[in-house]
């Protein structure tokens, strides 16, 4: 009896299962194709195009870089090493990246964005000279995994931490023809990084020069004087348009 009673159960249950498959089916058939396509496109294309944010509370993780510098034994656990590469204070010294290079296999999207963004807020022009920001552009080169953010980046590394990538990207921001803020949001860049700031001071050194030839070919030479004073009035604000949403609406 205790062997029917479970064969019985068991039929039961495939009976059910067997019913569930059967709804399962005649409602996938009804699927909205073009939905479903765009469904996949959007779960395919997750953790290949966000942009990294900075983390929070990283205080532990610069106490732990302390420690190291006093006690290189004690080595650095990834979660720090993840963490201060948002750090540029750290991030862009040689002692840090001869530690990525020691622990560190390929580094992640998320690190490499926090190593660019770090080169960004130290950016000078010494700096952009220098061995490391030389080695994190050979970093950024290497990347191969797909994300769609890093593969843009990598393909115009010339720009983002080459020793004039500024004054690239400050071309760039002239050819948009669009705000500052929307131009380093399409590039998923800080816009109130020096590496931004200096580009607008290179940008606002083209505008100037390139107004002043213009107006100064058209004028005798006892008009170059007062001419000069309009041009530089002119580019002041044609470079507070650049800020200005609404122009370009």
């Amino acid at each position: 009896m205790n062997s029917d009673a479970s064969e019985a159960t068991l039929l039961e249950a495939l009976n059910g299962l067997e019913s569930t498959f059967r709804e399962l089916s005649r409602g996938a058939q009804h699927i909205d194709e073009p939905r479903l396509e765009r469904f996949q496109k959007v779960i395919e294309s997750l953790g290949l195009t966000t942009t990294a944010r900075p983390p929070r509370g990283t205080d532990e993780y610069l106490r732990d870089w302390q420690r190291y510098l006093d006690n290189p034994r004690q080595r650095l656990t990834p979660r720090a090493l993840r963490c201060l590469c948002w750090e540029p204070e750290v991030a862009i010294t040689s002692r840090f990246q001869d530690c990525l290079d020691q622990d560190t296999g390929e580094l992640s999207s998320r690190m490499l964005q926090g190593l660019v963004r770090s080169c960004h807020r130290q950016w000078s022009l010494a700096f952009a000279a220098g061995p490391v920001a030389h080695r994190i552009k050979r970093r950024l080169e290497m990347y191969r995994r797909p994300h769609r953010v890093l593969a843009r980046w990598r393909e115009h590394s010339e720009m983002l931490l080459g020793t004039q990538g500024h004054c690239i990207f400050a071309n760039s921001l002239l050819a948009a023809h669009m705000p500052i803020e929307r131009h380093c949001e399409a590039w998923a860049l800080d816009e109130s990084s020096p590496y931004v700031l200096e580009a607008v001071r290179h940008a606002m050194h083209t505008c100037h020069e390139h107004l002043g030839h213009v107006c100064m070919a058209k004028l005798s030479p006892h008009d170059a004087p007062t001419m000069g004073k309009m041009a530089r009035a002119g580019f002041s604000c044609g470079c507070r348009r650049l800020y200005s949403p609404s122009h370009y609406y």
